[in-house]
């Protein structure tokens, strides 16, 4: 369960929703020192003694200058926090990425943070709040690009000269494309014909990426911080037309109940020039973020635009298609068909009407414990994972990300050419949205067409495994970024 605390004035007010294990509570603000304080812990984490292996949190703060409406992206200078924890604040100071500070596995209980903001457009009366998404490091090091698979419409990365061998990539410098084993190629009949530069994300060098797509509950608290013109952008129903009886806004589909469990409502009383109010209603019966809500579950019916706008918004980047192969195999050699979990094949899981729990934070289901379990259906997060699970019984990737193959397909960027995301260079989002609630880092302007979707029930080395066109909002359509 998350708390999602905002400071009024140094008052805690509480507005409470769920996610998955991450709790971040008891916001205060200190106007003297400029400093915005929590407690904040989360469970199943990890960190062995070597460091290759652990996950983290990325923790970022939105503030609304004399309480808003508007939300803006706030600046950390330090951050104080003591054992077990420790923190990381990128150069760009836009969050920082708390993780244990020694080996150790298990909860990490409610430790207390300090961060300095460094923005001075407050004014006397600031409201904020305080995010947190759960992410997993990806070490540096070598690993093999593409492999081998049975389908031969299953377009791959090969080595240049043996179309069932991957390539092995061990440096982030250029990824020369050619027809010797020293090069990179693919099966594909489309553009991938092209050297691939330094600059792009090639897997070789440290990454975080998240633990899981973004959730339905995150992308409800990313929409009740837009303004009204912005949430209408990121959301697939003209809120203008909202009425009492089409509330569910993000499929298009059927607004009047949640189509294939995507439970984002939206308060149908408009205020114009003010922002709609969304919320989490699976159960139907018009109550926010009950626990059985679904807060938990992959937030589908999401496109491309609104996978950029988000990673703008939490100052993350989009992953590339080479860094999901080095998540989902570490430096481990290809295995003919494997998912992400390591192996060919799945334990494949039809109907969602023998769930237990259904949309609650421990929503599971029987089949939980067989080995690579695929859902073919939207589920909780984590579903698959448990205490005494391994990476098979997990569905987990090498490093301990979870649904890299799974009902949803998470959005990537190609390798394709220099405007079809080889122009990509990584650089993460400023926090900043257009006033239509678009991205605006200019390094994304790259990716243009060049995106593919990767996940689903397919091999990991398949160039893309999405249905549909990007921009449309489909069922099974998903993502994670990283930084």
């Amino acid at each position: 369960m998350k708390k999602i605390i905002t400071a009024v004035l140094c008052l805690v007010i509480a507005s409470t929703v769920f996610s998955n294990n991450l709790q971040i509570t008891s916001v205060s603000w200190d106007p003297a020192l400029s400093q915005v304080s929590f407690d904040i812990s989360w469970e199943n984490s990890w960190r062995d003694s070597t460091d290759d292996f652990h996950d983290a949190v990325w923790v970022f703060v939105k503030y609304a200058p004399n309480g808003g409406p508007a939300w803006k992206h706030a600046n950390i200078s330090a951050v104080t926090i003591p054992a077990p924890l420790m923190a990381t604040v990128p150069s760009d100071q836009k969050g920082a990425f708390v993780r244990r500070s020694a080996m150790g596995y298990g909860t990490v209980t409610a430790t207390t943070l300090t961060f300095d903001v460094l923005n001075t457009d407050l004014g006397p009366f600031p409201d904020f709040k305080v995010f947190g998404i759960e992410m997993v490091n990806i070490p540096g090091g070598a690993y093999y690009l593409g492999g081998s698979v049975t389908s031969a419409s299953d377009y791959h990365f090969h080595r240049g000269d043996d179309v069932n061998e991957g390539f092995y990539v061990n440096t982030s410098g250029i990824l020369p494309y050619g027809s010797t084993s020293g090069t990179w190629a693919t099966t594909s009949s489309f553009g991938y014909t092209t050297d691939i530069p330094a600059a792009y994300p090639n897997g070789f060098d440290q990454f975080y990426a998240m633990k899981y797509p973004v959730t339905q509950e995150q992308y409800v608290e990313f929409l009740n911080t837009l303004t009204f013109e912005q949430q209408n952008t990121r959301t697939e129903s003209d809120l203008n037309a909202l009425t009492v009886s089409t509330q569910y806004v993000m499929s298009g589909i059927d607004t009047v109940y949640p189509f294939y469990r995507n439970g984002i409502k939206a308060d149908y009383t408009i205020t114009p020039g003010f922002p709609v109010t969304f919320f989490c209603d699976l159960n139907e019966n018009g109550v926010p973020n009950e626990i059985d809500d679904g807060q938990n579950l992959v937030c589908n019916f999401v496109n491309y635009d609104d996978w950029l706008a988000y990673a703008d918004w939490s100052a993350l980047r989009p992953l590339t298609m080479l860094e999901h192969e080095k998540m989902c195999r570490g430096p481990l050699n290809p295995v003919l068909d494997e998912r992400a979990w390591g192996i060919a094949g799945t334990t494949a899981e039809y109907s969602y009407s023998t769930l237990t729990n259904p949309g609650e934070p421990s929503e599971s289901h029987p089949a939980v414990g067989s080995p690579g379990l695929f859902f073919y259906f939207i589920c909780r997060v984590g579903i698959a994972a448990t205490s005494s699970s391994t990476r098979l019984t997990a569905s987990a990737g090498y490093y301990g990300n979870l649904h890299l193959s799974a009902y949803t397909a998470d959005f990537f960027v190609a390798a394709e050419a220099a405007n079809y995301g080889l122009g990509f260079t990584g650089v993460p989002g400023d926090g900043v949205l257009t006033t239509s609630g678009d991205y605006l880092n200019a390094d994304w302007s790259t990716i243009g067409g060049g995106n593919v979707r990767k996940g689903r029930n397919a091999p990991i080395v398949e160039i893309s495994n999405g249905t549909g066109a990007p921009q449309s909002r489909n069922a099974p359509q998903s993502f994670r970024l990283g930084r």
